[in-house]
């Protein structure tokens, strides 16, 4: 089950990466502002050398996927990423619920490539970890999101996060995927 887990969360962020930097984008490339508390300490997407943050609609499949990564500097970043199925409008939507799929997830990464130091920590949610999305704004004319969220999720040796008060603004592509 651990292992499962663990794929479909790597899965989950390339899959989102990959949506954001390509498909058939049809909407704005503005950036999305991503916020959180992870743990109590407040986390805002962005820093040296950190990607842009992002917001992706699946038309074929209705999933909206948003996330950012923040950067620590000296080889420390972490990011989170929501994955939420079933997008109609707003409305609350359920993370780790097994009957939707949805997930959120934050990532940890420490070291570098150069001296064979990098690992990486990934939490998900699960049936046992739950969160909720509660998307206020969802304009498909002029591709606006808002929407807050928090979740608890586990990683497979057993720690846990807790990332409460989050919050996402901005602009979202559309993928026809």
């Amino acid at each position: 089950m651990k292992r499962h887990r663990m794929c479909v969360a790597f899965d989950f962020m390339l899959i989102s990466w990959a949506l954001a930097g390509c498909g058939d984008p049809t909407g704005p490339k503005d950036e999305v502002v991503l916020t959180a508390q992870v743990n109590g300490s407040a986390w805002e997407a962005g820093g040296r050398g950190a990607p842009p943050t992002y917001a992706t609609f699946s038309e074929g499949d209705s999933t909206l996927s948003v996330g950012g990564l923040r950067s620590g500097g000296s080889g420390y970043s972490d990011q989170i990423g929501l994955d939420i199925r079933h997008v109609t409008g707003p409305g609350t939507y359920a993370l780790g619920d097994p009957a939707t799929t949805s997930s959120g997830l934050f990532v940890v990464s420490q070291g570098t490539f150069a001296d064979s130091t990098w690992t990486m920590t990934w939490y998900s949610t699960s049936t046992a970890h739950r969160g909720t999305v509660v998307i206020t704004t969802f304009e498909p004319s002029t591709h606006t999101l808002q929407g807050t969220f928090a979740f608890e999720a586990q990683a497979g040796s057993g720690a846990w996060v807790t990332v409460t008060g989050g919050s996402f603004i901005g602009h979202y592509q559309t993928s026809h995927r």
